[in-house]
């Protein structure tokens, strides 16, 4: 299903409708799979949960470096999570492939390090994160 989004024969909306049918399904619930989808965003963009010493970290590579988030998340969710985040006073980008018109993360960091791939440092966290790091020179 995931690979159907990237090759762009399923849309974002439809995915993450599609995901919650395969799963109602499977445990044959009758749930409204739409409704679910969009009750699960609103709680999703709604929390901000970091790994243990992620503030700390984020708050040296800050005063070294420029700090990027690189994620495939829903715009949404993103900005809203990042916002309640206690690293958001330390990340001078949010970079959202849905915004960058991008279907994954791979691609638009691989295009990213193109253009400076010695002044750019990409640590890929889990759920499709990514935190890159310039060099504090950089705009």
């Amino acid at each position: 299903m995931w690979l159907d989004y990237e090759n762009n024969k399923i849309s974002q909306q439809d995915l993450r409708v599609k995901i919650f049918r395969l799963l109602f399904n499977k445990i044959n619930k009758n749930i409204n799979e739409e409704e679910f989808s969009k009750t699960y965003l609103n709680y999703l963009a709604e929390s901000s949960h970091l790994v243990r010493d992620a503030e700390s970290i984020c708050s040296y590579l800050h005063s070294k470096y420029k700090l990027a988030i690189i994620t495939n998340g829903i715009s949404v969710v993103q900005r809203n999570r990042l916002q309640k985040s206690s690293i958001n006073q330390y990340i001078d980008y949010l970079i959202i492939s849905e915004e960058a018109k991008y279907r994954i993360v791979s691609s638009l960091v691989r295009n990213l390090m193109l253009i400076r791939p010695l002044e750019m440092l990409s640590i890929t966290l889990p759920v499709s994160i990514t935190l890159a790091v310039w060099q504090a020179n950089l705009p």
